[in-house]
């Protein structure tokens, strides 16, 4: 289907879950936000090919002493495409999810709007793939198995994503463990009820050059 924005999270919204994702379009430009970053940080990718994982400007706006300039986490370059059809040459990014991850919440939050994907089970991952598509949203390819949604990006091009299922990789896993490490250094925190809903993220690039991010849980 097509959409201007489009909220998921992976389980069930009475159960255990992943934090809820959203990814929308303005202005030519693609962005992607979960609720765990709150409004401290977005990842964008504008028309000039240029991605950023960012501090956003609210978060700036509270840091009077803090140069704009130093607001980007990490920054790279994605491939603006060309009018062709492999869709496969237009990988832009991936949010990893393993189902290792998902927790029950203590806090409430409208949930009216997400859309849920099934939790796949033990040491398996979710995974949504976002790629530009040459066409506009109602040329994409909605007959695929694995289609979940489109966004319009601009006149001629649109962001396309699939959901793929997974098993979980011995490598995977110690990356999972390794982030879940580098959050408890970085966190002090003593309150559980804190730690309960603290949700962590990652950044990846795989083994064919693509950016990714992974959602993970810091404290059990």
């Amino acid at each position: 289907m097509q959409y201007k924005e489009f909220r998921f999270a992976v389980g069930c919204k009475d159960k255990i879950r992943s934090s809820v994702w959203k990814l929308w379009t303005k202005n030519g430009q693609f962005y992607i936000v979960s609720r765990m970053m709150g409004s401290i940080t977005k990842l964008s990718f504008h028309s000039n090919g240029k991605a950023q994982f960012s501090l956003t400007s609210e978060f700036m706006r509270k840091q009077p002493n803090r140069p704009n300039k130093l607001r980007h986490i990490d920054t790279w370059v994605w491939s603006v495409p060309p009018i062709i059809e492999n869709i496969d040459d237009n990988h832009v990014f991936q949010i990893s999810i393993p189902s290792s991850e998902l927790r029950s919440f203590s806090r409430k939050e409208n949930l009216g709007k997400v859309h849920w994907l099934v939790d796949p089970g033990a040491d398996m991952k979710t995974t949504v793939d976002c790629f530009v598509f040459p066409h506009s949203a109602s040329k994409a390819p909605m007959n695929y198995e694995s289609f979940l949604f489109a966004l319009q990006l601009t006149e001629g091009m649109c962001v396309v994503a699939f959901m793929t299922i997974s098993s979980v990789s011995a490598s995977e896993r110690q990356q999972v463990e390794n982030l879940r490490s580098q959050w408890r250094r970085m966190v002090r925190t003593g309150a559980p009820s804190e730690q309960q809903d603290l949700r962590g993220t990652g950044m990846f690039i795989d083994s064919q050059g693509v950016h990714g991010m992974m959602e993970l849980v810091p404290f059990d």
